[in-house]
């Protein structure tokens, strides 16, 4: 049987994909076509069973606290790599939009967004909740290893970027993650990466290497292109779940976004 691991190194660009695809559709899609999005990634982890390799103990993807932990951990990089590597921090207004927007849309992975941490010190205090029952397994250390050391001939012409992508990333995580994960390094190395992928993120701007981006994640370029560029969406407003579903329901081929 395939390993998480080699699962994934099989089909890295394929995961980027879907991965980016999902999480731009949820920021900048219209109401339709979110709820679609979020329902076949549900579907998909109701497949997604078995045991954890350490404990033991049955788990199952779609359980609330496991989809609770990928969600704040998805929320909580996005800004933290925006202020790191971005134009900084957002100011208190925008960010109090942003962490709403965070509830908001953790009904789409089955959660309550009334229990789902709403500011900064609640994400820490979330955080330092889950800290003590951090581990890591043998699919969890081939990863992090072929992410900073990536083997796969897909690539190819994108491996270094991608190396760059996850050395930033790595630089972000406090030295307890990487001291569990096993990859830690320097201060030094840490602040050399982030000149670099801050030039790097301003010429991914630029409109000819914008097609890197279409070639990487279509489906992820298309959404924003749209969001950007396309018509107007005829309700300019931000709704949650449930009421998206009933607007969708009692309107077809209607969305809010």
């Amino acid at each position: 049987m395939a390993t998480t691991a080699s699962v994934y190194q099989r089909d890295p660009l394929g995961r980027l994909r879907r991965t980016a695809g999902y999480s731009i559709t949820v920021v900048f899609g219209d109401g339709r076509s979110v709820i679609t999005a979020a329902d076949r990634l549900r579907r998909v982890h109701d497949r997604v069973t078995g045991h954890d390799p350490i404990s033991g103990i049955r788990y199952a993807a779609n359980e609330p606290e496991n989809q609770l932990w990928v969600h704040m951990t998805t929320w909580h990089s996005v800004l933290y790599c925006y202020e790191r590597y971005g134009p900084g921090h957002l100011a208190p207004e925008r960010e109090r939009e942003f962490w709403r927007g965070c509830q908001i849309s953790s009904e789409l992975q089955g959660l309550d967004p009334a229990e789902v941490p709403g500011s900064r010190t609640e994400v820490r205090e979330y955080f330092a909740s889950m800290r003590p029952r951090m581990c890591v397994s043998e699919d969890a250390r081939e990863i992090i290893d072929w992410l900073l050391k990536p083997t796969s001939s897909e690539l190819r012409l994108l491996k270094p970027v991608f190396m760059l992508l996850a050395r930033a990333a790595a630089a972000t995580l406090p030295p307890y993650m990487r001291d569990l994960g096993g990859f830690n390094r320097s201060r030094v190395v840490d602040g050399a990466v982030a000149p670099v992928v801050r030039m790097a993120s301003r010429v991914m701007t630029l409109p000819p290497m914008r097609r890197i981006g279409a070639a990487v994640s279509p489906e992820a370029y298309a959404v924003r292109v749209a969001a950007a560029f396309g018509p107007a969406p005829s309700r300019n407003t931000t709704v949650t779940i449930a009421e998206a579903r009933r607007q969708l329901a009692d309107e077809p081929g209607d969305g809010a976004t």
